[in-house]
């Protein structure tokens, strides 16, 4: 598994390792959003200092994040923060 999730109080902390192929990533998503504490979080931090995309995974993320109506963050006071060395795209 090219992922790992923490639980931390009112938060998530994912971390990413390896290449990470656009189905890992759309697990880790489900895995966090399929979990009871999913709904009382305040933070997501996604840490990606160890990992890089498989190629094709960057714009399908895009587009499945644009189309998918829960990383929208509609809920107050959710913050999400990405940790990375690449510039952003």
């Amino acid at each position: 598994m090219p992922y790992r999730i923490r639980w931390e109080g009112h938060g998530v902390y994912r971390r990413f390792y390896g290449v990470v192929t656009r189905q890992e990533f759309r697990d880790a998503y489900e895995e966090m959003c399929g979990d009871v504490r999913y709904e009382g979080i305040r933070y997501l931090i996604s840490d990606y200092l160890e990992a890089r995309p498989d190629p094709s995974t960057i714009e399908d993320a895009r587009h499945w994040i644009a189309d998918n109506p829960r990383m929208g963050w509609t809920r107050p006071p959710t913050r999400a923060a990405s940790v990375s060395t690449a510039p952003q795209r």
